[in-house]
């Protein structure tokens, strides 16, 4: 029984049903024939270029043209005032301008390099178009508004990524820490990439490279805290991470314990450097407070903390742009509540020694 004017309806639904079996035929006899499958293919390739299409704004170029970048090692170098450098490996660092080394990598010129900023973006720029002479890093990378907070060779992230235990660790100013897939970072576009997500007023201090198999060491203020590498929480790159300290101050880095070292060298910003034994420094968790590992006097902090073997050298650069090695053995032995010893003026960078 049809209510008054249903008749018009069902009119309606009757020249839906046969579009609908038409529709039903037709897509049969496509799918049924590879001809007719590729002219579909084709008919909807001219739509979408016809729709987004627009010229190439890239240039292509030939291998022969690609390797024609010439090799060489050499020592990139981001100063406090965000300024940049490439210079030969064994040249000493000059043109500062009252500005501090903040970043030094020894790179390959055919190479390219990641730049993590503090705001959580990372950018790639080749090695090879570098200045000899220092330029505003703003220059280089257009997207860049904030401060650098670490940077590596891009062929050094896609080693890392072919090992499952390797990953890419970040630590926030704030406390926050995480490990990411070394994946996530082989196709960064000129914009960049955000690799962290900040709370307001927190920024990132330090990334490291590291297999979670060993430990890893956070410190801030003069305590450093010493817990398994996978506890640090595996997360993706636009999250911000889990605590990893208890503390009221800011964190000022972090380091890898490698197998085999022995000792915990401590550098502070005023010149002061103090070796721990490695074993004083026990394995705790993750939000735990942590161990003293020096008397700090009143104004300094801790610049670096680093894993050493008694044979291993320590590369040391001054404020004032002065580099000079130290050896580890030859570091007179203090306590977790010495004052360590003066090395003569204020520190900017110290790091295990390059290899050349």
């Amino acid at each position: 029984n049809f209510k008054k004017g249903s008749k018009g309806y069902l009119a309606k639904y009757k020249e839906i049903y046969d579009e609908a079996i038409q529709n039903a035929e037709r897509y049969m006899e496509i799918i049924g024939d590879e001809q007719h499958i590729d002219a579909e293919i084709i008919r909807e390739l001219e739509w979408a270029k016809a729709k987004y299409g627009k010229p190439r704004m890239s240039r292509l170029i030939t291998k022969e043209e690609a390797n024609s970048v010439p090799a060489g090692t050499f020592k990139v170098v981001i100063t406090s005032g965000n300024r940049i450098r490439k210079l030969e490996v064994n040249a000493k660092i000059t043109d500062l301008r009252g500005e501090s080394p903040k970043c030094i990598l020894v790179v390959d010129n055919r190479d390219s390099i990641l730049l993590f900023s503090t705001l959580g973006k990372v950018f790639k720029i080749p090695v090879s178009v570098l200045s000899f002479e220092f330029q505003d890093i703003r220059l280089v990378v257009k997207k860049l508004t904030s401060d650098i907070a670490s940077i590596v060779m891009e062929s050094s992230m896609k080693t890392f990524s072919k090992n499952k235990h390797h990953f890419i660790y970040t630590l926030s100013r704030n406390g926050y820490i995480k490990r990411m897939d070394c994946a996530d970072f082989l196709s960064i576009p000129v914009s960049g990439i955000i690799y962290a997500k900040l709370d307001p007023g927190d920024e990132i201090v330090d990334v490291m490279f590291m297999s979670d198999k060993y430990d890893l060491m956070v410190f801030s203020e003069n305590r450093a805290l010493r817990f398994a590498g996978t506890e640090a929480p595996y997360l993706r790159r636009s999250t911000k991470g889990n605590y990893s300290m208890s503390t009221n101050h800011p964190m000022k880095g972090m380091v890898c314990v490698r197998p085999n070292a022995n000792a915990l060298v401590i550098i502070t910003a005023g010149g002061r450097i103090n070796k721990i034994p490695l074993v004083s420094i026990k394995n705790g968790k993750r939000t735990q407070a942590g161990s003293s590992v020096i008397k700090l006097s009143k104004g300094d902090n801790i610049i670096s903390t680093l894993i050493c073997g008694e044979n291993e050298t320590i590369h040391v650069v001054f404020e004032t742009g002065k580099e000079v090695d130290i050896l580890v053995n030859g570091i007179e032995p203090g306590s977790s509540i010495s004052p360590g010893k003066k090395l003569g003026a204020r520190v900017a960078k110290a790091f295990m020694h390059i290899q050349q």
